[in-house]
């Protein structure tokens, strides 16, 4: 768990880790926990099948490996995985490897394996130096999605976001916090939540709210 450890402390993310090793699990629990850490900004998850994982989409702004880092293991198959959980219009997989067991064209047929090669998929570029080996993706924005960025959608007020990607019958994708307390009524006709490049601003009384619209951070 050294490495969400790390991630935990230096920044002020949400660290979701996944270990297939349950024994790794167990450990990285219990260190987390001693750090005060576990449960409050880490979480650590237990699953055996990294290319089968148990997550809805785009949920995720930052991937990494800590296995992959100290002892060359990819998370995979390939990174259909990671591209699945992977948020659209900036998220980011950052990839690092010092054990001198994989190169880095190694790293990008594992990238292009997994779909990233397809339109709108973000392309893995790789650096190595001094023995170290970096692979760097972001992903763009979705082909089709839409924005609302005025009052009645966009600055010409055509009520529509041109959005070609909603459709057919409708799920959640993510939940919690703002929620609809700090929010007045809607019938006191306030302005519209607006939406642009993956990020959605909404009022309520006396705050203005940005979230992150495919995770809701």
């Amino acid at each position: 768990g050294r490495l969400a450890y790390e991630l935990a402390r230096q920044t002020e993310m949400q660290v979701v880790v996944v270990e297939p090793d349950v024994a790794k699990a167990h450990a990285a629990r219990k260190a987390l926990n001693r750090a005060g850490l576990y449960g409050v900004r880490v979480s650590v998850h237990h699953c055996a099948d990294l290319d089968n994982l148990p997550y809805g989409p785009y949920f995720a702004n930052l991937i990494t490996s800590g296995s992959l880092l100290t002892e060359g293991n990819l998370p995979g198959l390939d990174a259909s995985q990671l591209m699945h959980v992977l948020r659209p219009a900036g998220g980011v997989i950052m990839l690092g490897h010092m054990a001198g067991k994989l190169n880095g064209q190694t790293i990008k047929d594992w990238f292009r394996k997994g779909g990233s090669q397809r339109e709108g998929e973000p392309q893995c570029t790789v650096s190595e130096e001094n023995g170290e080996l970096w692979a760097y993706a972001k992903r763009g924005k979705l082909d089709g999605a839409g924005d609302w960025t005025h009052q009645y959608g966009s600055a010409e007020n055509t009520t529509n976001s041109g959005d070609d990607l909603v459709g057919g019958d409708l799920g959640i994708l993510w939940w919690g916090e703002p929620g609809p307390s700090p929010m007045p009524d809607r019938g006191g006709r306030n302005p519209a939540p607006l939406a642009a490049n993956g990020r959605m601003f909404v009022q309520g009384n006396r705050v203005l709210f940005g979230l992150d619209a495919y995770n809701g951070t």
